[in-house]
This record gives structure tokens, sequence and C-alpha cells, in this order.
């Protein structure tokens, strides 16, 4: 396991990371081949069909992640001021912990990438129900670990 950090303070797996990814190729290109009593198009759109329903499935993957460690962030950064009696922080951490038990994993914005000239860049896409400035609050929480 390499010492490298996630975002969120989780260390990264790359090895793991990469036989996961072979894997999923080897396994779509293995579905993806017609049955001997599928039609090609059948194969397609059943091929298509699961990729969905897979992208769908990482994507709530990603955000369950994302809400755990905002809340683990926000708990243990709660525990640091309650001992340090530092009312400021306690009154926002409390906050944090509201907004997301409110929100829920389901209230968190999607990512995307995305390419920039050369270089690949990650685009948060805002939530219509959600406030602007808890895209702020949260950018915050990312970036206190």
């Amino acid at each position: 396991m390499s010492g490298d950090l996630l975002q969120y303070g989780h260390p990264i797996d790359w090895e793991l990371l990469f036989k996961q990814q072979i894997n999923r190729y080897l396994w779509d290109s293995h579905q993806a081949k017609p049955r001997m009593d599928e039609a090609p198009e059948q194969a397609k759109t059943c091929f298509q069909l699961s990729y969905a329903e897979a992208s769908t499935r990482s994507s709530q993957s990603c955000h369950l992640q994302k809400f755990t460690s905002r809340q683990e962030v926000a708990s243990i950064m709660l525990q640091l001021a309650r001992s340090s009696n530092d009312q400021k922080g306690i009154e926002v951490w409390s906050y944090i912990l509201l907004c997301l038990a409110e929100l829920t994993q389901d209230g968190l914005s999607d990512e995307e990438d995305d390419l920039e000239g050369n270089e690949q860049i990650r685009l948060v896409a805002d939530l219509d129900f959600r406030h602007p400035d808890l895209h702020l609050l949260f950018q915050k929480v990312d970036h206190t670990w």
C-alpha cells in the first residue's frame, strides 16, 4: 500500500485499484460478447444497460464514502474543539454535522472528470436545491484533514 492519501485522508492501495480496473475491463469484454442465442445488437443493448447500472452503483458508493469521511472529520474536529473549550469551533463543527445529517449522502454534489487543455480537472456539479454556500463549507471540511 502506498503512503499517498486521498482527499479525505484514507490511504490509497494503488495495486488493488489497478487490479480491480483490469478485472473490470476483462469482465466487461466478456459480458459484451454475444451469447450463442443472442444477436450482436441484443448483446450491445444488454451490455449498455449493465454498464449504466454499474455506473449508478459506483456513484452511490462515492457519495457514501464522501459523506462518511466528512462526518468523521467533523466529529473529530468537534471533539478537539470540546477538549480545548473552543466555543466557536464547537458551534461551527456542530453546524457542519447538522448540515450533513439534513442533507444525507443524497444531498452531496456529483463530481466528473474533464479535460482543460491537456490537464485533467474535477468538475463539481452544484445541486439546485442546495444553498451555494454549502459548497464552500464542504470544501473547508475536505481540506481540514
